[in-house]
């Protein structure tokens, strides 16, 4: 039995011990969500398919926006559960569950910890759960993940009501919540940088599509601004599409205008809306006088983090990106090739109509047939450019694809009312839904689940000999050091980081932060004076070189753990050393 670390509920271990032994379980799961998600696309379907006026008013209510929304979200958890049971899957996670344990002991981020480009509102909606007594781990990190993706799924939905109506809406969330649900590869069932910048992506989405409909105020103006404000507390990367989103609605705000005076009254208003978090941000680092960790952690990082591009030509990266969305491993290509239909059949089909009506805009929505694209081609930019293969970049693309897929259903429809041309069309519209659903579907039926299929295993190395060792020389209360690339072993020992840097890449290569990244490495671990340092690239084989990024390999980290630390142990060549 995993000995007990902290006092607060494990929602893993707890999934673990239930499950575990249940026999049948694999089966269970496929039936069930092809269940759940047969009646998903019936409800997402029904609005086009049924005459409500001939449906019995005992039977409506089923097929009702409340009810469709609930499953939409059964439909994602159905799909995802399974990845509560898996332990660390990406290192990124790792660091950023770390983090949210640490800023319970020292609230000043910058100050406490470093998570790289992601920023504070990346971390802080980790540390929910433990106001609610539950553990902060692998599990809970999720569970706020799924959260925030359904939250995203919700928000687009009334994006496209709005600017369309519920049948194109509900239509239009098939693939992404299909997208969701089905993804197994860990780089999008992780809890990533990416979740509550696409969070706070489709919430302005839908504000953008409500003030071109709506008649609106100040005040939404305002909190649009607020919220699309917070992206680079979120993620530097996911500026430029906050900057296309902002540009569209400041565009919006310019069609709608009364007089020059009002919207230039709506652009202050925006402007201070804009400023808001950067105001708080200013304010808590008066506070805490982390205003030097901000800039040289967060912003100066930043720039180099987004220099260090890979020195490969635009093709080569495009190349790149086709084949991480193509990749059948990561089961995303449905969605991709899905928007690529879409994108082909509507530019040669509203081509042909702005030629025959002689005019461009033949609808008072196509605009956004333009501005969709535009938010996909900022989009593709963020995705592409950094050159790097994570797929979980991806998920930048997920909404904008979708969005599009929406909007040219929702111009197709609105041709089609007077037209027997595009009501064919909506019918095979229809038809590539009902298709796409099944052949994901299938997928799900000939593969088994990988994180389901190992619960057992999972449960029996729920801690590791080198946790167990680890858990020998420190209590709960304690906090611990490494260096190194094992995060997840402050999420499986409970024990919190005792310095704030969760990756050692700034110390180890050249750059111009080394020397201060190392200095900061070393007066943490002193002012903290952490019960256990863990050397965890002693025992990394993954490099012949692994041997020059040993923390003696560097006299300022080598000189405090001399003076303060013992060698205790070594467990798989990584060693243990407790304070003297």
């Amino acid at each position: 039995m995993p000995q007990v670390i902290m006092e607060n509920f494990d929602l893993r271990l707890s999934l673990l011990n239930a499950i575990s032994n249940l026999s049948g379980l694999a089966n269970l799961y496929r039936i069930s969500l092809i269940i759940v998600l047969f009646i998903f696309v019936v409800l997402a379907l029904s609005p086009t398919i049924f005459n409500e006026s001939k449906v019995s008013r005992f039977v409506l209510p089923v097929f009702s926006e409340p009810v469709f929304l609930a499953w939409t979200g059964l439909a994602i958890l159905a799909g995802r559960w399974p990845v509560l049971l898996a332990p660390s899957i990406n290192s990124d996670e790792d660091i950023f569950i770390a983090a949210a344990m640490k800023l319970f002991k020292d609230a000043a981020f910058w100050r406490s910890v470093d998570t790289g480009s992601s920023g504070p509102l990346n971390i802080i909606p980790l540390t929910i759960p433990k106001l609610l007594n539950i553990r902060i781990d692998y599990a809970s990190a999720r569970v706020i993940g799924l959260f925030l993706v359904i939250l995203s799924v919700i928000f687009f939905y009334y994006s496209l009501k709005y600017l369309y109506d519920n049948r194109v809406a509900r239509i239009a969330t098939i693939p992404v919540v299909l997208f969701f649900s089905l993804a197994l590869h860990s780089n999008f069932v992780h809890y990533s940088g990416e979740h509550f910048p696409i969070a706070i992506l489709s919430t302005t989405l839908w504000m953008t599509c409500y003030v071109y409909t709506r008649e609106f105020s100040d005040r939404m103006v305002f909190i649009f601004g607020a919220v699309i404000g917070m992206m680079p507390y979120a993620k530097m990367q996911g500026l430029p599409v906050a900057l296309a989103i902002t540009l569209i609605f400041a565009h919006i705000l310019w069609t709608r205008k009364e007089s020059i005076r009002q919207f230039l009254k709506s652009l202050a208003t925006l402007a201070l809306g804009l400023l808001l978090f950067s105001a708080i941000n200013l304010f808590f680092l008066i506070l805490f006088s982390t205003s030097e960790d901000f800039w040289r952690r967060y912003i100066l990082q930043n720039l180099l983090i987004y220099a260090d591009v890979k020195n490969l030509a635009f093709g080569e990266k495009f190349s790149q990106f086709i084949s991480m969305a193509s990749s059948k491993r990561l089961n995303s290509s449905s969605l991709f090739q899905i928007t690529s239909i879409f994108l082909i059949a509507a530019t040669i089909l509203f081509f042909r109509e702005s030629m025959v009506r002689r005019k461009l805009f033949f609808t008072n929505t196509f605009i956004f047939f333009f501005y969709s694209l535009f938010i996909v081609v900022v989009s593709l930019y963020v995705v592409v450019r950094p050159g790097n293969p994570f797929p979980h970049y991806l998920l930048f693309l997920v909404f904008p694809c979708g969005f599009l897929i929406g909007v040219v259903i929702g111009e197709i429809f609105k041709l089609s009312e007077n037209n027997a041309f595009y009501k064919q069309i909506k019918f095979l519209i229809l038809l590539l839904m009902i298709a796409a659903s099944l052949l994901q579907s299938y997928n799900l039926i000939k593969s088994e689940h990988p994180y389901l299929s190992q619960r057992q295993k999972y449960l029996q190395d729920y801690q590791t000999p080198l946790v167990r060792t680890i858990l020998q020389y420190a209590s709960p209360t304690d906090s611990m050091a490494v260096w190194g690339k094992r995060n997840d072993l402050y999420v499986e020992t409970g024990l919190y980081p005792g310095v704030r840097d969760g990756a050692i890449k700034w110390m180890v290569f050249k750059s111009p932060q080394q020397a201060y990244q190392l200095k900061s490495f070393a007066d943490d671990l002193l002012k903290s004076k952490s019960k256990v340092f863990v050397d965890a690239m002693a025992g990394d084989k993954s490099s012949d070189e692994t041997k020059n990024y040993r923390h003696d390999a560097y006299p300022e980290i080598a000189t405090v753990i001399e003076n303060n630390y013992r060698m205790v142990d070594e467990v798989e060549g990584i060693r243990i050393y407790v304070r003297k």
